[in-house]
């Protein structure tokens, strides 16, 4: 019976239509590739308005989302078609969206609700008529430093009568929709959405053997389906080795951006014989597929010529990290020196977002208009000043007594606090005692405890050979290159496979 599968999700709030990952119809689809027409893209749906499944292709016109606004309108416009099975469909749906920002938890309450919705479907001589619609969903974004997170519900339910109107007509469908889960996140390298929604649908159709007296009036049908979505954009990165050896580099990293869209769904209804009589106790089960998968673009990164790193434990690391510029370009890169705050600061500002450094007029105009400072030991025409603007108001270094003290050498403690700040999850440690597991427990400060050990449970550290974390230790240039690249591929990789296999594949 009815097109079904899932829920608009939401819409993260600052994805440009050239990059999102939200799902994108209440009645669920999965999009493909951009048409020449900008802003729609190919896409695919299911409909089970019938009682059977049919697949659907055509496009969807996906609107821009408002930046930097607390409420706002978005239409979708869809024009689906199955040629064989002589079905189409037309759609056309406004949403209004209402952002309630919480600044004291740096939380935000997404609504969603239609406002208008316009539809048309017809299967072979049969037309469906839309008479009426509920839907409401909403979600709670936690903006972390690096991630911003997102977990709700929805629902809705149609209302369509056959070949008719309300007065007239040869049966009515109803089709009621809930999600056990809509979650994803956005971040500096993708983002992602993953719905889990069931549907049921209920069919009052008119008898043909009506008014016999033996039989009734109507005939009803009802179905089940269970609908699995992901949408996810990601950047994986290959290193290219040169074989020439008269060449001035050696290989070099390529970024590509892909795009994956998986549809699972599985249904439970009737058994309908060819004259389209049903027999509701022989039912008809399956589960099937669908994906798009785009490779979206791809880049190649500088490649930075260290000459002090060859056969270095961390030159795979050191490399990657330099080519993603969260260091500076240096021939020598001093693997094994202590590295510096601001020097940190730096890298991992890199690793959250594109940081716009200040020109030489907004340097003018800040020093001259504003006499407050970030810390008392950063000036306001301090060279890498907005970078420690951006770890400050990011809430990840947060430096002492009003100094950030950005020459001084950071450790080993302070590092893995930065990174988990960064990634929200100090609050997930234990509240009652614990031990982490390494030998020297008793030297990690009680203040870098939640850290160490959230680090630790995500796979971000690892022991040194004699089982020691050795917290008050300086990280080297080297270990802090590791430490970034397991950060980098934590939000990228493993973040991936917790939205996406723990969800749609169950493992």
């Amino acid at each position: 019976m009815k097109r079904i599968l899932t829920i608009l999700l939401t819409i993260v709030m600052c994805i440009s239509t050239s990059s999102y990952a939200y799902v994108v119809s209440f009645d669920g689809g999965i999009t493909g590739d951009p048409t020449l027409d900008n802003g729609t893209y190919n896409y695919k749906e299911m409909l089970f308005i019938t009682g059977k499944p049919i697949e659907l292709d055509g496009t969807i016109k996906v609107p821009d989302v408002p930046e930097n606004k607390d409420s706002y309108s978005l239409k979708f416009d869809y024009e689906l078609f199955n040629n064989d099975e002589n079905v189409s469909l037309s759609r056309s749906v406004t949403y209004d969206v209402t952002l309630d920002k919480n600044e004291e938890f740096n939380q935000t309450v997404y609504k969603a609700k239609i406002s208008k919705l316009d539809e048309s479907i017809t299967v072979g001589d049969r037309s469906y008529t839309l008479d009426g619609y509920l839907f409401s969903e909403s979600l709670l974004f936690d903006n972390t430093a690096a991630v911003d997170y997102f977990s709700g519900t929805a629902s809705g339910k149609k209302y369509y009568y056959i070949n008719g109107d309300r007065q007239n007509n040869e049966g009515k469908v109803t089709i009621n929709i809930n999600t056990d889960t809509i979650i994803g996140y956005k971040h500096h390298w993708g983002d992602s959405e993953a719905q889990i929604i069931n549907q049921n649908i209920n069919a009052q159709v008119n008898n043909p053997d009506y008014p016999d007296s033996s039989s009734n009036r109507y005939l009803t049908w009802d179905g089940m389906i269970n609908l699995k979505i992901s949408n996810m954009n990601r950047k994986d990165f290959d290193y290219l080795r040169n074989d020439p050896q008269n060449i001035s580099f050696r290989g070099n990293y390529i970024e590509t951006v892909k795009k994956e869209r998986i549809l699972q769904y599985d249904y439970d209804l009737p058994t309908f014989n060819d004259d389209g009589t049903f027999d509701d106790k022989d039912r008809s089960f399956d589960e099937k597929e669908l994906r798009q998968d785009m490779l979206v673009d791809s880049n190649s990164l500088i490649t930075p010529k260290i000459r002090d790193i060859g056969g270095h434990w961390a030159e795979e690391s050191i490399k990657m990290m330099a080519s993603l510029q969260l260091f500076d370009s240096l021939l020598d890169f001093g693997p094994d020196l202590p590295m510096t705050r601001i020097e940190f600061a730096k890298a991992v500002s890199r690793a959250m977002a594109e940081i716009k450094e200040s020109t030489r007029s907004d340097i003018i105009k800040r020093t001259r208009s504003n006499p407050d400072l970030l810390f008392l030991d950063i000036p306001n025409d301090y060279k890498y000043y907005d970078f420690v603007e951006f770890v400050k108001n990011k809430g990840v270094m947060i430096g002492a007594s009003e100094f950030f003290m950005p020459d001084d050498v950071i450790t080993r403690a302070e590092v893995v606090a930065i990174i988990i700040r960064s990634l929200g999850l100090e609050n997930l440690a234990p509240s009652a005692y614990y031990t982490i597991g390494f030998d020297d427990d008793n030297q990690i400060p009680n203040w870098a405890r939640d850290y160490i050990y959230m680090a630790k449970e995500i796979g971000l550290l690892e022991s040194f050979a004699d089982n020691t974390f050795r917290p008050h230790d300086p990280v080297t240039r080297a270990e802090a290159a590791q430490l970034l690249k397991n950060f980098v591929f934590h939000i990228k990789d493993d973040i991936t496979y917790d939205y996406r296999e723990k969800i749609i594949n169950n493992n």
